[in-house]
């Protein structure tokens, strides 16, 4: 029940992401409204369940207040919902920082910052078309601090990975450059998801007592010779 609502709070937030670029009417606006607003209740219902990855909720808390605030750019909301995305900025980092001091669940972590990255190519799309339109160079520069906020978050699962033997050092380093590029990042956190699912924790080896070993056991066909009871002779018969 707990994955249902972890997938379909991902999936609410991605059909808000779609439908962003197309809000021309008041009924669309409010559709877009209800789907993430239904995502967000079903998100904090999987965290209270939970009771873990704090650090992946105030994450998919920025991304939706990206949402929230370009659906109220033209009502009086913009402010709060900017409010809003700057303190879920801010708690995702705090709790990002807590989570990494301590064992965490690779996937889980990676899952949330696969889902963040793709839901917000529409923002990215929109800040880059408003760029080149009005010349505001603050558009582009927020594009920057979403790409920031996202790879810090798959980068500090790549160190995980590496320190857990996961990924090799030549991987770790090619993975970790594409994070600094819009789009690639995409595709590096989805190959990190992919190697941290398909890895298999190695059996620790048991090492036997010397004792234990089969030169020193005794023979057991001599011990059940030994052990058998002597048959009656015929002369004795006789």
């Amino acid at each position: 029940m707990k994955k249902v609502l972890y997938y379909l709070a991902q999936v609410s937030l991605l059909l808000c992401s779609i439908m962003l670029g197309f809000v021309t009417t008041e009924q669309m606006a409010l559709l877009c409204y209800s789907t993430l607003l239904a995502g967000i209740l079903l998100m904090v219902a999987y965290a209270v369940g939970t009771k873990t990855n704090w650090a992946g909720l105030f994450l998919y808390g920025t991304v939706a207040c990206c949402h929230w605030f370009y659906l109220s750019v033209a009502n009086n909301t913009a402010p709060i919902a900017m409010g809003c995305l700057g303190a879920c900025l801010l708690l995702s980092l705090v709790f990002l920082y807590l989570t990494i001091r301590k064992p965490f669940d690779l996937r889980h972590l990676l899952s949330f910052t696969l889902f963040a990255k793709v839901a917000l190519i529409p923002e990215l799309l929109l800040n880059y078309l408003m760029s080149k339109s009005s010349g505001v160079e603050m558009f582009s520069y927020f594009n920057w601090v979403l790409l920031a906020l996202t790879s810090l978050f798959a980068i500090s699962c790549l160190v995980a990975m590496y320190r857990r033997q996961i990924v090799l050092q030549s991987w770790a380093i090619v993975l970790g450059v594409f994070q600094f590029f819009f789009f690639t990042d995409i595709i590096s956190t989805a190959a990190m998801l992919i190697m941290v699912a398909r890895y298999k924790e190695p059996e620790p080896e048991v090492h036997e007592p010397l004792y234990k070993k089969s030169a020193f056991a005794p023979n057991k066909a001599l011990k059940a010779k030994k052990q058998a009871p002597k048959q009656p002779s015929k002369k004795a018969h006789k």
